[in-house]
């Protein structure tokens, strides 16, 4: 239901039932191992390999996608097997999973988009990790390319993996509250705080950090007490001016956040006057 394909037509309707991709062989066999490893009995076994064989050719034809033992697809589509679903709603599943959760796999090489944005999530909740990491050259792609194209189903055991499958389909429910408080950081010069400024805005002018070190710290040291005591679950949200000339000081101060280990900081893309 959360996935829209309750009233999907059967995709094998128009399909001609050939096996006859130049990979087939090696379909066949991770199709096989895949049912070996429910434990089904022989005539179970052979019409589940049937079903699992079919929706896995009839996928990789319609995207067009050569099968790729390492592309997640076999432990993706083990999960679904569990749902025990007819051929055809298990394919529709199957494919709104894929197209929804999964990045391309073209995407998940090294240096992909998948891996610069995880990257980023880490040095946003972690940046003390995600330095350690950097230090160390390990880098998203070399440990995270199978949570990413299989959702962990090749990691965890597979009731664990469909837990985390649950998550995955209750995020995506709408009626699900996400959001995002921000504390928000003027970091502009106090003279432009004062001539205009967001409401509810904090203001620690940059500046400071190099024309007066020691009052700098002070008064982090004191924005700090006041977001503990009144908005200690809200984001750091810093935001400059716009100007790189200004706003120099504001990414020096970002840094220093990060450096600390502070998770949780963001910085607003054009600044004040680019809100």
């Amino acid at each position: 239901l959360l996935l829209g394909v309750t009233h999907k037509p059967n995709p094998f309707a128009e399909w001609d039932g050939t096996f006859n991709l130049p990979e087939q062989s090696e379909i066949r066999a991770a199709c096989a191992q895949l049912v070996e490893s429910f434990g089904n009995d022989e005539t179970d076994r052979l019409a589940l390999t049937s079903d699992v064989e079919s929706i896995i050719t009839l996928y990789c034809k319609s995207q067009k996608k050569r099968f790729e033992r390492n592309s997640g697809l076999i432990e993706v589509l083990q999960m679904m097997v569990m749902f025990q679903l007819p051929k055809s709603d298990l394919y529709n599943v199957f494919f709104a999973f894929v197209t929804k959760y999964i990045p391309r796999y073209v995407d998940c090489v090294k240096d992909g988009r998948p891996f610069d944005l995880f990257r980023l999530l880490v040095l946003y909740h972690d940046p003390e990790l995600c330095s350690f990491l950097d230090s160390h050259k390990v880098f998203p792609h070399d440990y995270a390319e199978s949570w990413f194209n299989c959702l962990f189903a090749s990691t965890f055991q597979l009731q664990v993996a469909l837990q985390l499958l649950d998550l995955y389909l209750l995020q995506a429910d709408p009626f699900q509250d996400t959001t995002v408080r921000y504390f928000v950081v003027d970091a502009r010069p106090t003279a432009q705080f004062r001539s205009g400024h967001l409401f509810g805005s904090y203001n620690i002018d940059s500046s400071q950090y190099v024309l007066d070190l020691r009052k700098f710290q002070s008064s982090v040291r004191e924005m700090e007490a006041f977001k503990l005591h009144l908005r200690p679950l809200h984001h750091w949200c810093f935001l400059g001016s716009g100007r790189d000339e200004e706003d120099r000081y504001v990414h020096m101060v970002v840094s220093h956040f990060l450096k600390q280990g502070t998770p949780l900081v963001s910085l607003v893309h054009g600044g004040y006057f680019g809100k």
